[in-house]
């Protein structure tokens, strides 16, 4: 989000300060979710993983991690699982949690690990 914003020539205060504030106000979402539950569960990607034969959309990088950018952005932690197989290719599940409460997310991210089990791709 601020990187675009600061590509911009002759805008680069504005657009930091407004990217601050959107950062903000999607943190202070994020937390008032956290407040009721002990993590959110998200999908990793909008898409199951490509196959290399597949991945030569120069958009594909900008699109596969936009779904896995908020923790980050705003500064909780997130932690990415396997969560299955989809036409023999890998999905993955994410957890974001509260703030110094990574141990929450580990024991989550165990307990698909667990319950999923060793995949095996089918390239």
């Amino acid at each position: 989000m601020t990187g675009t914003f600061s590509l911009s020539a002759g805008y680069a205060d504005e657009y930091f300060r407004k990217s601050e504030q959107v950062r903000q106000l999607i943190r202070e979402d994020l937390e008032n979710v956290l407040g009721k539950y002990d993590a959110i569960v998200a999908p990793t990607t909008p898409s199951v993983a490509l196959r290399d034969k597949d991945a030569d959309n120069p958009l594909f990088g900008e699109i596969a991690d936009v779904l896995a950018e908020g923790s980050s952005e705003v500064g909780l932690p997130g932690l990415t699982v396997p969560s299955g197989l989809s036409n023999g290719m890998p999905t993955g599940i994410q957890f974001i949690g509260k703030h110094f409460d990574e141990q929450t997310l580990l024991h989550l991210g165990q307990g698909v690990e667990d319950g999923v089990g060793r995949l095996i791709l089918n390239l």
